[in-house]
């Protein structure tokens, strides 16, 4: 196992060729100044003794956004831990890609030798997914970040799944194992990207609806219920503030969910799914032009699942994820009725929030490599046979047939792995060709109002007509004197009348304004929505406005650790029971 250790350590090192290019891609990274600013408002909060950083100040040169609210981001703090280190924003973010490559390699080397039990099968799966042009593109063209993390835990959903399934006879004990990892692998998803745990929610149902039996069984459903309750308690750090903005304040995020979402158009054409020869880097609307392609050796997958249906050699595992695979990459395109769906019902409208259907494109090629190393495990019984004739001594000699089978395997392997590799190469040699390089290094160069589609602004807030500056009626000063991530202080002197005064800072719940004795002052909104408070006649001194996290979502930060720290203590007993 160490071996294919190493060979994954280089399949990563060749994924990760374009990191090596001077700077970034600036100018076709769709998401890249958001992601920075998202990095860089975790840092900030950790640098004034907050943590977990839910509400972020730093955006709109102080107005403050609640992205770390809607927007699952436990990841993140390891390169806002590097920038604290004095790293500059690039090498920060390059730092964090590797490392995300390095855990994605790792983690589908580990799930898809739990599925396909050979390590070499699942090193080849592992290359396979890691190399897949759809996570390339996320990773170095889009720079979608979430996207990228979360397709990390796609294959160790997989996995959990698989294990639940597959009806072997389980205890306790084992049922605890199944349950707590897919409960890890969900909250990878929540914890990362919303609209990926989405995608992989509706498979996870349309699995569950075909194999009904199996999921109401004895067996199966007080696994699944396990989990379930597993994954609400580890994700309450994140569940508990999300649901209390989305219910409670409006922000154009409510706006875009309650509309009829026309996306059809933007779907994946057949040309950009087989075009892994094109340049990332392609003119015009990029949701129109991307080339959302899984790449070589995965497309090949589909083909020769087709040619052995024919032949009727399909095993009923291989044409699941066949049929799931091909369901998929339909899904991804424009040729899928999404805009009817939308049009006809709640629940397409709701599936339709996906924004951009070549989304699927990145559960597509989980299954496509599900198929690969599927059909590679055709040719292991005979492998297989041959090593349980060494292990008892016989002297019998392979049969002609179980050497040309074992010829045949190795052959595939190293054919898959050449193009993974190839795929790679490939990749990077258009990267570096078409890149327009940016080279952030410090806070100051990034822009604090890239803020994506504002789904997560107040609702309905003119960000043209946000100042920076205090306003006030009767009042006769209004100054800032320090902000301090989301601490803005005041310098206030109210008339003989008393006096209004509108802060430089949006109105999000949470935040409290108080004087330098302790009084509090109720808030309401001002004018494009920031925080606005009276003052008594003649008051004169400093005012503080402060975000706190109310009292139930710390609650839910301890349930999430404490049931981490439940999960951890039964690992070990467990492990140490089964040694024993």
């Amino acid at each position: 196992m160490r071996k294919k250790v190493l060979w994954l350590v280089f399949i990563v090192a060749l994924v990760c060729l374009p990191l090596a290019a001077p700077g970034i891609e600036g100018r076709w990274g769709q998401d890249l100044g958001f992601h920075l600013m998202r990095i860089e408002g975790i840092a900030e909060g950790l640098e004034n003794g907050v943590f977990p950083v839910k509400m972020q100040g730093l955006w709109m040169e102080g107005y403050g956004y609640p992205v770390s609210v809607y927007y699952g981001d436990f990841l993140l703090y390891i390169p806002a831990l590097l920038r604290l280190c004095g790293v500059p924003v690039v090498a920060a973010y390059k730092i964090f890609v590797a490392l995300v490559n390095l855990g994605t390699g790792l983690l589908a080397l580990y799930s898809f030798r739990k599925i396909f039990g050979d390590d070499r099968v699942a090193l080849v799966c592992a290359a396979a997914y890691l190399t897949a042009g759809y996570r390339l593109l996320n990773l170095y063209v889009r720079a979608a970040a979430g996207e990228y993390c979360a397709m990390m835990f796609l294959p160790l959903l997989a996995a959990a799944v698989w294990e639940i399934y597959r009806g072997k006879p389980a205890g306790i004990r084992e049922r605890f194992s199944m349950a707590t990892l897919l409960a890890l692998a969900l909250s990878g998803l929540i914890g990362t990207h919303l609209l990926t745990t989405e995608m992989a929610g509706v498979v996870l149902l349309i699995v569950g609806l075909i194999f009904w039996k199996r999921t109401f069984s004895r067996e199966v459903f007080p696994t699944l219920a396990l989990a379930c309750g597993e994954t609400a308690l580890l994700n309450l750090y994140f569940l508990v503030p999300f649901l209390d903005y989305y219910l409670h304040v409006p922000v154009y995020l409510n706006r875009v969910m309650e509309g009829v979402k026309q996306i059809q158009e933007d779907g994946a054409s057949l040309f950009q799914l087989l075009a892994f020869w094109a340049s990332p880097f392609q003119r015009g609307d990029a949701s129109t032009h991307l080339i959302a392609t899984p790449g070589p050796l995965l497309l090949a997958v589909p083909v020769v699942g087709l040619i052995l249906l024919f032949r009727r050699k399909l095993t009923r595992q291989t044409l699941l994820f066949w049929l799931g695979s091909l369901g998929l990459l339909l899904v991804s395109t424009c040729y899928f009725p999404w805009d009817f769906l939308a049009e006809s019902s709640r629940v397409g409208q709701f599936l339709a929030q996906v924004q951009f259907p070549w989304r699927y494109v990145g559960p597509a090629a989980l299954f496509l490599t599900l198929t690969l190393g599927s059909l590679f495990t055709r040719e292991l019984p005979a492998e297989r046979e041959r090593t349980g004739r060494r292990l008892i001594g016989a002297e019998e000699t392979q049969t002609g047939k179980t050497r040309r089978r074992s010829r045949s395997l190795r052959r595939l392997l190293r054919v898959a792995a050449l193009l993974c590799v190839l795929q790679s190469l490939l990749f990077a040699g258009q990267y570096v060709r078409g890149y327009e390089p940016v080279f952030y290094s410090r806070r100051q160069d990034l822009d604090t109002c890239d803020m994506g589609m504002i789904e997560y602004l107040r609702y309905p807030t003119e960000r043209e007509e946000l100042t920076g500056e205090p306003a006030g009626d009767g009042m006769e000063r209004i100054e800032i004197r320090s902000r301090r991530g989301t601490e803005t202080v005041l310098l206030c002197t109210a008339g003989d009348q008393g006096g209004t005064v509108e802060a430089p800072v949006l109105n999000y719940p949470g935040y409290h304004v108080v004087d330098e004795e302790g009084n509090e002052y109720n808030i309401r909104d001002g004018e494009n929505n920031v925080i606005c408070f009276d003052l008594p006649a003649g008051f004169s001194g400093e005012i503080t406005i402060r975000f706190t996290e109310p009292w139930y979502w710390r609650a839910g930060e301890c349930l999430s650790l404490a049931t981490l720290v439940v999960i951890a203590v039964g690992a070990v007993v467990m492990r140490r029971g089964r040694q024993s």
